[in-house]
């Protein structure tokens, strides 16, 4: 049974294995592109689940890409990690940037003065004096009694030009290397962004102090004329300091860059595919492809099948972010949006069970099926919050037909093996899963993923191994 569906700082303060396989807002420079607005969405609950955002905090996976030196670069990396996109030349500007970095062991010497440039360009205090005899006496004066508002101003068009500088010649040195096009083509446009012919000498060909003259000058393009061009570069640098980071991240985990296929077939094949958090994580090799579009995952508990579940759509969603992949190797057709149930929670203030919670997601996973058509659905542990019964009878329901539905991808773990041999004649649904041994009546995990359905359990193992039937006897014997 298919489902069916229709169509700065303030510086005043500073004053004194086995392989298993079955057949808006773009990137402030780094990415422009006309189809930009092709998005591949990822829900709350998603963010939630890969620990990537949660409520409007920054999550762990967040927090492991964020070695950056502004304050501006990290958010930046807020807005990369949030933009998502189904657009391959997208895509592969952002990856080939960040790649280029990692491979030129690129670090940008900035970020001690930048939440200082960030209070001059943003004050309202008046600019220098144009009028060179108007700008000289405003200088002498201060010279004679300094004041706050004169400090600021001086001090950030003196640390505004300092930046500019250094940006004008780091970049410089990117364009000796093999870089990039369109970054190539964001650097050679940057001379032409100061459209001031002084300011522009001042910042390429005089490295010595500034003149009040030139200190009038420079304000005013800084803060007027060129306000919205050095806006521009700063967003920029934030843009590069991200990037820089996510660059040393991949270096740090040995994270690979993916590779977009343009197969009409939706398909996600991985080697050596393991969660970044997890510490000496036990890699595995995957593949899901063309018609056999849902992988019925079993095991006992604790063997690996979250993580495993975790692991990919983590690496589905940072391909399709741009970023480099926690995986040997990782090749994904292009897809329209990615949703996960791993932790999913019930609602006491809106009066949702668990179960009814399941169910609600069960229908979000559809609405969004028949609005997007293209996406990857994970669904760790479907309808854990009801009796066997019903939890069998439904799951067997809902996993046969989501492997009728073409050009999605589905990946769904369960305890209930027992429906097994019911999907074994749909030839979409394919089988896999982790497996535990007992040694000395402890399990041991391989945490290797293999073919096949597991009805190992190994709660009562658990139990016995952490002492608790024991103390439960102890505490029946002493009451």
């Amino acid at each position: 049974m298919h489902l069916a569906c229709d169509n700065m700082a303030s510086m005043t303060k500073q004053h004194p294995s086995l392989k298993v396989t079955a057949g808006s807002r773009p990137a402030n420079g780094v990415i422009r592109s006309e189809s930009a607005n092709i998005l591949f969405e990822a829900d709350k609950q998603t963010w939630k689940d890969l620990d990537l955002f949660d409520q409007g905090r920054r999550g762990l996976i967040y927090g492991l890409f964020n070695k950056t030196r502004t304050t501006g670069g990290s958010d930046a990396l807020e807005r990369m990690l949030k933009e998502s996109y189904g657009d391959r030349s997208v895509l592969e500007t952002r990856r080939d940037i960040i790649k280029f970095f990692r491979d030129r062991n690129i670090e940008l010497p900035i970020g001690r003065h930048l939440a200082d440039v960030e209070h001059y360009l943003n004050c309202a205090f008046e600019l220098f004096p144009g009028n060179w005899v108007e700008a000289f006496v405003y200088q002498v004066r201060n010279q004679v009694k300094e004041s706050p508002r004169y400090y600021i101003v001086t001090c950030g068009i003196k640390r505004t030009v300092s930046l500019l500088r250094q940006v004008f010649e780091f970049t410089a040195a990117w364009k000796t290397g093999n870089c990039p096009g369109p970054l190539a083509a964001t650097l050679n446009g940057l001379p032409e962004l100061i459209t001031d012919l002084r300011v522009r000498t001042l910042l390429l060909e005089r490295t010595g102090p500034l003149r009040w003259r030139d200190m009038a000058r420079c304000d005013h393009f800084f803060r007027e004329s060129g306000k919205s061009a050095v806006r521009k570069i700063m967003d920029l640098v934030y843009e590069w300091d991200a990037c820089v980071s996510v660059a040393a991240t991949a270096q740090q985990y040995d994270l690979c860059f993916p590779e977009y296929s343009d197969d009409p077939q939706s398909s996600v094949r991985a080697e050596g595919l393991f969660h970044p958090l997890v510490a000496n994580a036990v890699p595995n090799d995957y593949g899901i492809a063309g018609a056999a579009n849902l992988c019925f995952i079993s095991g006992p508990n604790m063997a690996g099948k979250s993580t495993f579940l975790k692991s990919f759509a983590l690496a589905v969603y940072l391909a399709h972010v741009g970023f480099p992949v926690p995986a040997k190797s990782f090749r994904t057709t292009l897809f329209n949006g990615l949703i996960t149930t791993v932790n999913l929670a019930d609602s006491i203030s809106q009066g949702y069970s668990h179960f009814y919670a399941e169910v609600r997601r069960v229908k979000d996973v559809v609405s969004k099926i028949c609005e997007k058509r293209r996406i990857v659905v994970i669904f760790d542990e479907l309808f854990r919050g009801t009796n066997v019964r019903d939890a069998s009878d439904a799951s067997l329901r809902i996993i046969d037909s989501f492997a009728g539905i073409e050009g999605c991808l589905f990946l769904v773990s369960t305890h209930i093996v027992e429906i097994a041999p019911e999907l074994r004649t749909n030839p979409n649904i394919f089988f896999t899963c982790f497996s535990a041994t007992m040694e000395g009546g402890v399990p041991w995990y391989s945490y290797k993923l293999k073919e096949g359905v597991s009805d190992e359990r190994a709660g009562m193992a658990i139990l016995r191994s952490e002492g608790i039937l024991d103390m439960l006897d102890a505490a029946r014997g002493g009451a």
